[in-house]
């Protein structure tokens, strides 16, 4: 694709992504993405994935179970096993919730960020005044000092955050984290997933792909990199990971929509009929 100049990305982008264009629709448990041009509502890229993550997570817990069990056996009782036991099979899904609201915290203090960058056309000098003083934690003290290091090496500039996305090709919806230039104005477009998981899940990849895949189909624009950056919540580092061969990880996509939708066909099937007498 042509060249372009920030300024002139994010021109296109609002031209095809107008706001009303497309508008969240949550539920407590699930996301879901109305489209008022069409009246369609799509569920969300992140709970297609989440398929795939229900069995890494249940062995993890599995593990987790069986650590507590091995440093607080000592301590069992006839009268408190039961107690110990529940506490068990809780460890895993306690941290996997702490870890979810820390992650969440630190992705609305990067939006912040970028936000005052795109509107002032400057990158703000100090990252951790978008830490809400009344919650301080260290965990976004490290993860916000590791994206503003990745920023001033890397020459990034933001040209969106946070954009909503949907593909009717896809019949999904979701938001994008990031996508900006890296090398400085006449550097290389990059669409960024920020991630602050201690892991990098082989998932991650299909869902970049996924998210590049209903960007390039909203706005005509094919980002040079794809590109996962995780920020560290302990030592305020980052790590950076190119998607290679995001085609390929968009055919896998395809098989995974038809798999979710064969399974919906055959949980309609299984549903009992009600007779009336």
């Amino acid at each position: 694709m042509p060249r372009y100049t920030p300024e002139r990305l994010r021109e296109i982008i609002a031209q095809a992504l107008p706001p009303g264009t497309i508008i969240p629709r949550h539920t407590a448990d699930k996301h879901f993405y109305f489209v008022p041009a069409t009246g369609q509502t799509y569920s969300s890229v992140t709970a297609l994935f989440d398929t795939l993550r229900e069995r890494s997570f249940e062995e993890l817990g599995k593990k987790r179970a069986i650590e507590y069990v091995r440093s607080h056996f000592h301590e069992f009782t006839m009268e408190n096993i039961d107690d110990h036991l529940v506490t068990a099979g809780l460890v895993h899904r306690n941290n996997f919730e702490s870890a979810g609201h820390i992650g969440t915290y630190i992705h609305e203090c990067r939006a912040r960020y970028f936000e005052q960058w795109i509107a002032t056309g400057y990158r703000p000098a100090d990252v951790l005044a978008f830490i809400d003083p009344t919650r301080p934690d260290i965990r976004a003290t490290s993860a916000l000092l590791g994206l503003q290091d990745f920023c001033i090496k890397e020459q990034y500039i933001p040209i969106v955050t946070e954009l909503p996305l949907y593909s009717d090709k896809l019949k999904l919806g979701g938001s994008l984290d990031d996508f900006g230039m890296i090398g400085g104005d006449l550097g290389e477009t990059v669409m960024l997933d920020v991630k602050t998981s201690n892991a990098l899940h082989d998932r991650y990849w299909l869902q970049v792909s996924t998210y590049d895949a209903m960007f390039q189909e909203r706005t005509g624009i094919k980002p040079k990199h794809l590109m996962i950056l995780k920020l560290d919540k302990e030592n305020r580092s980052y790590k950076t990971e190119y998607i290679k061969s995001p085609g390929k990880h968009k055919a896998t996509v395809r098989n995974l929509l038809k798999v979710r939708t064969g399974m919906e066909t055959i949980t309609t099937m299984r549903k009992p009929k009600v007779i009336t007498l």
